[in-house]
C-alpha cells in the first residue's frame, strides 16, 4: 500500500509527503509532540541536478549533531521528492529560536542557504517560513508541487 493510499484521520487527503515524515504533521502526533514540549523544525533544500546539496550527503545527521551539541533537538525523518529534500527535526519548545539559528548558521557555513527554506510547524496543518525571513504561513493541506 502506498503512503498516499493510507487513510489519515481528520483529513480529506493524505499529506503531500511520505508516511514517516508526514506523521510529524498529523494532528494526533503533533499534539503529542506539543504535550512533550517539542516543536517541529523542517529544513527544505532545492535539490535540482545542479544543487550544492548533493555535495553534502548526510546533511540531516550533520544538522542533528549541531542541534545535539547545544542540547536543543534531534533528527526525526526525511522525504526526498523529485527536486527537493525535506528533513524533519524535533526541538525543545523553549529552544526553538536557538535551534533555528544554529541550523541556519551551519547551513550558511556550508554555502547552502541559497537552496534552503527553514520552516516551523505552527500547527499540524500550517508551516511558518523562518528563512528566508518572510514569515509566510503555508497551509500543508494545499496541493503543492516541489
Amino acid at each position: 500500500m502506498s503512503a498516499a493510499a493510507i487513510p489519515f484521520p481528520n483529513r480529506k487527503t493524505a499529506p503531500p509527503i511520505e508516511l514517516a515524515a508526514a506523521e510529524n504533521l498529523t494532528l494526533e502526533f503533533f499534539l503529542i509532540l506539543t504535550a512533550l514540549g517539542l516543536e517541529v523544525l523542517i529544513v527544505r533544500f532545492q535539490a535540482g541536478n545542479d544543487s550544492p546539496i548533493w555535495k553534502h550527503a548526510g546533511i540531516e545527521r550533520d544538522l542533528e549533531r549541531e542541534l545535539q551539541s547545544i542540547q536543543t533537538g534531534q533528527f526525526d525523518s526525511s522525504f526526498f521528492p523529485l527536486g527537493a529534500q525535506w528533513h524533519f527535526f524535533h526541538v525543545a519548545s523553549a529552544d526553538l529560536g536557538k535551534a533555528m539559528q544554529r541550523v541556519k548558521d551551519a547551513l550558511d557555513a556550508r554555502g547552502l542557504l541559497a537552496v534552503t527554506t527553514l520552516y516551523h510547524a505552527e500547527t499540524a496543518h500550517e508551516l511558518r517560513v523562518w528563512y528566508p525571513a518572510t514569515a509566510e504561513l503555508v497551509n500543508t493541506d494545499a496541493d503543492t508541487e516541489a
